[in-house]
């Protein structure tokens, strides 16, 4: 049972064989080429393969043809039909899929039928009923269909060996079941059948074999007419089964008579039949794509069970006596429609779902096909594939370029009528193309392709048919490559050896000549070696001597011939300076290099000193054959300079002890002559470097300053011919550092004819560095004078900004306050008024003495920062809501513009609130009514970024490098129009700095408005919204803490009133107690049975503080027996800034409030701790509702 795995495209016989075990990889198609993959590769795919794996001479096979090597220059053939055999992998692997799963189900059908024939074969021989009839109350199995399913199991597993001999036994078992059958079935007619076996079964049974029969003949009709006989005999079998079951239900007379056994084993051996050996038909319709395919496969299933099922509901509730004929005809009309209707609603899903899923497909199937008009347009070789009519179907470019002519022109013709092909003799040749349709071998050859224009061009062609599931020839793929530019290739090299030849022969002469020329410099070389007083000799690679001249044979007091082959530890009798001489020529032969070396030879009258040069000795070919040495007797002058050196090493010893640079400059020439040992400790320079220096490298050491007035004073020397002449300049060190020199010199000699300057100079950079010292320590001493003067006048300015800025908002209060106090009864109008003023000078107020404290905090370093997660978009909404009454007073537009979700960072919420309000606060009091002021939080790369941009007075171009500088103010003085400390924009760069980020400000100029920019650093996981902190849920109207207990202590009665009156406003019971031991004994009367809710505990107070009390709550838990996961929550209430969050977490506390704070803002931060601590589904139902939101 092969199946076979195919897809259809617009023609049923343009089918390529694919090897399914080698994957088809993505290729889209441009043509109706239908491309089949199989489970057997075709001839071409298997070439393929090979050539893909290392093209090692492996042998390709055509269908009926036998084996033969597969040549390179075909290797080109099998990869094109490769790629057009691959055009569609995911109908491939469907269709792959579909194959391998029908082949195991029929397998597991053959199997299950054999197992219930044998189950109830059993049961009939040892009359076992409930064996043989499966179920009690059915008619067990007759043997004759025992036979009959026997026979059909046997003849489907010998075919599904494949072999000749089961293909014959399964023919004769066959024939012999379905004669039998026939036996059965005409003895029914005649009436002539005494046993109690129905012509239902026997007819059921007889179409299945049938069918089974059918399967021998491999022919279309022959096919379809099995599947058509398999799928007849499932229909009776399963109308037989129905029957028996309604009959038994219904107790009615046997219509039909079939066991359950009989009935399972027929449906099962006919599955079997049909999805043992699936063809194209049915492959296409389970593997087929489209709405209608899909459907039916869905819906087919549905159709046939739905009615079974429903009749046997209606069967079974008037068997059990619910309903009588009329009432179950009801019931199954209202089943069929709420079945149908479900249907209905289910296949409106499944189109929906489906359509998209062919929208999807056809995409795909787009991409595919530009993908193979790539690949073909890509390939350089000319590809043509054909129809078996030899009709041109696909052909990429190259082709049509290759033939000149366009590709529409040849699309649809004869490939043989447009191609006209000639051998090496200009003959015409057929096509290749067609011996291979006909199912002749075919090889790549060469030949010469005659194009219309009448232009002839030589190409390389290779052929190969394209074959479809069945082996059968559709078509075949022609290629030719032009191997006009290989031919001529070949030509030039042919031209190129002819060209080697020549001047083979040209060299050949001119070394002949080289030759002659090499004995006359041989002679002239030896003519010379034997005139000069010089040693000359040559040494081969083992240092041995192979030619002396006569000078060298003096030395050593032997012929040439005596000096021929040996070392020269053989001829002195100092084994030292022998090795030594050795160690120097092997250098020599080993680096390839020329030397030049001092060497002492032992000779009769002495050891004398020679100055050699040795160079490497190379032939013909560049190598080292040995070595040759000229050498020079240097004996006196070697003499004469080492007494020389000796006067110098006197003269310079004494001219080191002196504590001075002694120095001689020749004038005439440019060049320093002589300069004492001492520079070395002046200037670190070694004396030996200094002397022969050239008035260039000497300017080079002088400072660039110095450089002109040295050169001035050196001209001063031609005029003045003696006299005494000082000067200081600077001296560049050796370590880069410039010393200070005072010089004193004069002509050496003024009547000499070359004019030496005699100079000694003094180290004096100690004392040009005090002077410097001092001077600067004057303007140091100027400076700070200056910086002094006017950070007192900067103190007084900011002490009187202070006091202003503090007396104005407290003679607000002050005022209002009286006003209110004298007014009986009060005006609801200015009560309101009032309230709003004392509101707002008191944010004021608020406001100016922390950013005072904060920047007190900053200049000290004890500010700390909290880092941890939060929304930057709720951090400007929130800052925008304190601003917003001062906006509105103005009528300012406010735009906040920000991407949709969350924009999260990690760093102090609190002071990066502060922050955005400087900066709004800022925007709001600089621009004026109407006005417009505009918010932008994004991100740019690793960075998040706040804009504010207002429409306000701008700043000063001259202002802006000052503008966040502390108590600084673009109008400081007393008639100015806006107040502030000038700290708040100082305050902004200082928190923003510490966060990581930075803060700039832009402006157009006065009257043009003004932009802050705020970046802070993006964390490395950006999206941490699951780690921040519940944002504020919308408060309820009424009550959005009812039923909440609180605990509050405050040694302040006016502060525990103000926090009790906020918090019964909010709907919470509320206890009070202004002392650590009042707390403690209201806690002992409530525990364990009453337990608040919240705890809120200053922190600075007489006797026991906000810590001491919050360790006696723990400790009375403990005794009251509270778990920790018990233990009431606790908020610090302080009015100390400057303690950090740190230490308040450690102490016990949950969350900290800073005096003064909002009572909105508490009740959001209680709401918040109930959350985190108890869950929203624990909260009161006023905190629970408003939480929902």
């Amino acid at each position: 049972m092969r199946p076979l795995i195919a897809k259809r495209g617009t023609s049923e016989k343009n089918r390529v064989e694919c090897d399914h075990r080698t994957r088809p990889q993505p290729c889209p198609t441009t043509s109706g080429l239908s491309i089949v993959s199989a489970r057997y590769a075709s001839p071409a795919t298997a070439a393929a393969c090979k050539w893909e794996r290392g093209r090692s001479g492996e042998t390709s096979t055509d269908s009926g043809s036998a084996a033969r090597p597969m040549p390179r220059k075909g290797e080109r053939i099998a990869v094109v039909t490769e790629v057009l055999a691959r055009s569609d992998p995911q109908a491939y692997e469907r269709r792959r899929a579909a194959a391998l799963a029908l082949e195991r189900s029929a397998t597991a059908a053959l199997s299950f039928a054999v197992f219930v024939i044998a189950v109830s074969v059993i049961g009939w021989l040892f009359d076992v009923p409930q064996l043989s009839s499966l179920i009690p109350g059915w008619p067990p199995m007759h043997p004759l269909m025992a036979v009959f399913g026997i026979g059909a199991a046997a003849t489907l597993r010998l075919l599904a060996r494949n072999t000749l001999y089961a293909r014959r036994a399964a023919y004769l078992v066959c024939s012999v079941v379905f004669a039998i059958a026939l036996l059965v079935l005409y003895a029914q007619r005649e009436n002539d059948w005494h046993y109690d076996f129905s012509a239902y079964a026997a007819v059921t049974a007889t179409i299945m074999l049938a069918a089974i029969g059918l399967k021998f003949w491999n022919r279309f009709w022959a096919r379809r007419l099995a599947e058509l006989c398999a799928v007849t005999a499932m229909v009776l079998a399963v109308s037989g089964l129905v029957g028996v079951t309604y009959r038994l239900m219904l107790h009615m007379p046997a219509l039909v008579e079939l066991s359950l056994a009989g009935g399972l084993s027929m449906i099962a051996l006919a599955f079997a039949v049909i999805a043992g050996q699936p063809d194209n038909w049915l492959l296409d319709k389970l593997t087929d794509r489209s709405v209608g395919a899909i459907m039916l496969r869905r819906a087919l299933p549905m159709a046939v069970l739905f009615p079974i099922l429903l009749g046997l509901i209606r069967m079974a509730a008037q068997r059990a006596g619910w309903m009588d004929t009329a009432g179950g005809s009801l019931f199954l009309t209202l089943l069929t429609i709420l079945a149908l209707a479900v249907f209905a609603w289910w296949l409106a899903f499944v189109l929906n779902r489906i359509d998209a899923e062919r929208q999807a497909a056809e995409r795909e199937a787009e991409t595919q096909r530009e993908w193979l008009h790539v690949t073909l347009g890509s390939i350089h070789d000319a590809v043509i594939a054909t129809d078996p009519d030899c009709v041109v179907r696909v052909m990429n470019p190259a082709a049509a370029s290759l033939l000149g002519e366009p590709v529409e022109s040849l699309m649809g013709e004869s490939l043989a009528g447009r191609v006209a092909l000639l051998d090496e003799n200009r003959q015409p040749v057929e096509c290749p193309l067609r011996s291979v349709l006909r199912g002749e071998g075919a090889h790549a050859r060469e030949l010469v392709l005659r194009r219309d224009d009448g232009r002839e061009v030589p190409v390389e062609v290779g052929v190969a048919p394209i074959r479809d599931a069945e082996g059968a020839t559709v078509g075949g793929v022609m290629v030719m490559r032009d191997v006009s530019e290989r031919l001529r290739y070949v030509q030039v090299l042919r031209d190129a050896y002819a060209e080697l030849d020549r001047r083979v022969a040209e060299r050949t002469s001119a070394l002949e000549q080289a030759n002659a020329a090499l004995h006359e410099t041989l002679a002239l070389f030896r003519g010379v070696a034997e005139s000069t007083p010089d040693l000359i000799f040559v040494k081969d690679l083992e240092l041995r001597i192979a030619m002396a001249n006569p000078a060298t044979c003096r030395l050593f007091g032997r012929s040439e011939q005596e000096l021929m082959g040996r070392r020269f530890d053989e001829l002195i009798d100092d084994a030292e300076l022998a090795r030594t001489i050795d160690e120097h020529d092997r250098r020599v032969l080993d680096s390839g290099r020329v030397e030049r070396v001092e060497q002492l030879l032992k000779t009769a009258e002495g050891y004398r000193t020679f100055l050699s040069t040795k160079s490497p000795l190379r032939d013909v070919n560049g190598r080292i054959i040995g070595l040759i040495s000229v050498a020079t007797d240097i004996t006196e002058r070697k003499r004469i300079e080492n007494d020389l050196r000796e006067a110098q090493r006197f003269t310079q010893g004494l001219l080191d002890t002196a504590p001075l640079v002694l120095y001689l400059l020749d004038l005439d020439h440019g060049r320093m002559v002589f300069v004492s040992g001492m520079v070395q400790q002046v200037l670190g320079f070694d004396a030996e470097a200094l002397r022969g220096l050239s008035m260039q490298g000497l300017l080079r050491l002088v400072h660039p300053e110095d450089r002109r007035a040295l050169m001035e004073h050196l001209r001063g020397y031609r005029d003045e011919q003696d006299g005494l002449r000082t000067f200081e300049l600077r001296f560049r060190h050796q370590d880069g550092d410039w010393r200070w020199l005072y010089c004193r010199e004069r002509l050496f000699d003024p009547a000499a004819r070359t004019r030496l300057v005699l100079g000694v100079a003094i180290d004096v950079s100690d004392r040009r560095q005090a002077e410097r010292e001092l001077e600067q320590l004057i303007e140091a001493e100027k400076r700070l004078r200056y910086e002094a003067e006017r950070a007192n006048r900067a103190k007084d300015e900011f002490l009187a900004v202070v006091s202003h800025e503090l007396r104005s908002p407290l003679n607000a209060l002050r005022g209002w306050s009286f006003l209110l106090g004298n007014s009986n009864p009060v005006d609801p109008g200015l009560l309101e008024r009032a309230v709003q003023a004392i509101k707002r000078n008191v944010d004021h107020q608020a406001r100016l003495i922390d950013d005072l404290l904060d920047t007190s905090r900053i200049m000290s370093g004890k500010l700390n920062l909290e880092h941890r997660p939060l929304n930057l978009i709720e951090t400007v909404n929130s800052a925008i809501e304190v601003v917003r009454p001062g906006a509105d007073a103005k009528r300012l537009a406010i735009v906040f513009e920000h991407a949709p979700g969350p924009l999260s960072i990690e760093g102090d919420p609190a002071r990066l609130h502060q922050v955005v309000v400087n900066l709004l606060s800022n925007a709001v009091k600089f621009t004026p009514e109407e006005g417009r002021i505009t918010i932008t939080a994004g991100t740019e790369l690793d960075m998040a970024s706040i804009t504010v941009t207002d429409t306000g007075i701008g700043i000063d171009a001259e202002f802006l490098p000052r503008l966040f500088q502390r108590f600084t103010q673009a109008d400081s003085s007393t008639t100015r129009k806006h107040g502030g400390l000038g700290i708040g924009l100082a305050l902004v760069r200082h928190l923003v700095e510490l966060h990581g980020g930075t803060v700039s400000a832009a402006s157009e100029g006065l009257g043009k408005g003004a932009t802050f920019t705020v970046k802070l650093p993006l964390p490395k996981a950006r999206v941490m919204m699951e780690n921040l902190p519940e944002s504020n849920e919308t408060e309820a109207e009424n009550a959005p803490l009812a039923g909440v207990r609180i605990c509050a202590l405050d040694d302040d009665p006016d502060a525990r009133d103000i926090i009790a009156h906020a918090l019964k406003r909010a709907g919470a019971q509320v206890y009070s107690a202004s002392s650590g031991a009042d707390l403690i004994a209201l806690l002992d009367e409530q525990l364990p049975h009453t337990r608040p809710d919240i705890l809120l505990l200053d922190l600075a107070m007489p006797g026991e503080d906000g810590f001491g009390v919050l360790a006696s709550v723990r400790a009375l838990e403990q005794r009251k027996g509270l778990s920790v996961d018990e233990a009431i929550p606790a908020i610090a209430v302080t009015a100390f800034a400057e303690l950090s969050r740190v230490r308040i977490v450690e102490a016990g506390f949950i969350e900290r409030m800073a005096k003064p704070f909002d009572p909105g803002a508490l009740v959001a931060t209680i709401r918040r701790v109930l959350a985190n601590k108890r869950g929203k589904g624990n909260l009161p139902l006023a905190v629970r509702s408003s939480a929902a939101g």
